[in-house]
């Protein structure tokens, strides 16, 4: 389906890193969306194109495209791509203008076409730098995806910090060199992206986590309006706005599961709405939840729940309060003591339910838990 435009909102957030905006000004932007709500598509489709058409150079880093490489190799190795991408413009550029090797220019803007791009470098500092001697007189902006990963090692918080020190440098040196350092930080848990810059240990602290606004009622008409032209002259399955909107307001906001629906419905009795095949999806989605925490031991369940409900608190997992909790939803025999806690947390943690983010502290993998232990 072709892609829903949000140009304004790109435009709010450019102006934002680049101090245009009347409302606010700030080098770093903390996104927070959960999954499947169009953040990733607004950042390749709108927000990146924003900047590129300003001028701005832009690397995209996604830190969960490989597990198998910490948060820092796979920063270091966008950063060189895009050094690598530099090189070879400015080496088009020279051998158009006659210049097979050696130097061009003076000074601060002088290029050596006979060093090559270095392998990649093994900090975030060494790779940002060669960049910038490829870069010069360009903002640039980077964007991290699913930037949380980056508290899931000593490595990946070690690179938060190089990150804003590279900031910090570069928004006093623009003045003299006219190059800036904007950073777009996104995660799909706000619970999780907040701990880049809540602690008074984080590398960012002070910063403020924003939330990404949720697609309205307007891409619901530019929905309808795609969908039933492609349909044509099958009126029988044409989208109405209200069991659309309804089914959009079921799935989340969700654009990519309203898909999902539309295809689901597609294959429906007429006598049923897009609206039905959504509430049998969620219906469907809590089953799997469902299943999931009932094939877990009692004790796991019950330290599950308890963390993902105190998810938004100052919880401390191993402390005589929480083993109270603990116990309240087991049988009153159970023996619960701090060795057993922990080889419970370490199972919620390699079965993916539960993460780390800090020392001592654990939040849900996933925010559906949250909801699902609400509502019983």
């Amino acid at each position: 389906m072709k892609h829903y435009p949000r140009t304004d909102l790109a435009k709010r957030y450019c102006d934002t890193l680049s101090g245009l905006s009347l409302i606010s000004s700030t080098k770093n932007l903390f996104l927070a969306a959960p999954r499947r709500v169009g953040k990733t598509q607004f950042i390749n489709n709108d927000l990146i194109p924003e900047a590129q058409s300003r001028g701005w150079l832009v690397i995209y880093v996604d830190l969960w495209s490989d597990q198998n490489k910490s948060p820092s190799a796979l920063i270091c190795e966008a950063l060189h791509q895009k050094s690598k991408e530099m090189e070879g413009r400015l080496l088009s550029t020279a051998r158009s203008a006659g210049i097979a090797g050696g130097q061009i220019g003076a000074g601060e803007f002088k290029l050596d076409f006979t060093i090559p791009a270095e392998d990649i470098p093994t900090s975030v500092s060494e790779a940002y730098q060669q960049l910038k001697e490829r870069a010069k007189n360009h903002t640039v902006m980077l964007v991290v995806d699913e930037a949380q990963q980056a508290l899931s090692s000593d490595d990946g918080k070690k690179s938060t910090f190089a990150l804003k020190s590279i900031r910090d440098t570069s928004n006093q040196q623009i003045d003299q060199a006219g190059h800036d350092f904007v950073l777009v930080f996104t995660g799909s848990q706000r619970d999780k992206l907040s701990n880049l810059c809540s602690p008074k240990t984080s590398a960012f602290y002070g910063s403020s986590v924003e939330e990404f606004p949720l697609l309205d009622s307007n891409f619901i008409e530019f929905f309808i309006y795609a969908v039933n032209d492609a349909i044509g002259s099958n009126a029988a399955k044409k989208l109405k706005r209200e069991s659309t909107l309804g089914a959009f307001q079921i799935l989340g906001c969700k654009p990519d599961l309203l898909i999902d629906a539309l295809g689901k419905y597609m294959l429906e009795p007429i006598e049923h709405s897009i609206q039905d095949v959504a509430l049998n999806m969620v219906r469907s989605a809590a089953f799997e939840i469902e299943t999931t925490v009932n094939a877990l031991t009692p004790i796991q369940r019950a330290i599950f729940k308890t963390i993902t409900l105190n998810s938004q608190n100052n919880f401390a997992p191993f402390s005589s309060n929480a083993i109270s909790q603990y116990a309240a939803e087991l049988p009153e025999n159970t023996n619960l003591t701090v060795s057993t806690v922990q080889a419970a947390i370490s199972a919620l943690r390699d079965q993916s339910l539960l993460w780390q983010p800090s020392s001592g502290k654990y939040l849900p993998e996933d925010s559906s838990y949250l909801a699902y232990f609400r509502s019983r």
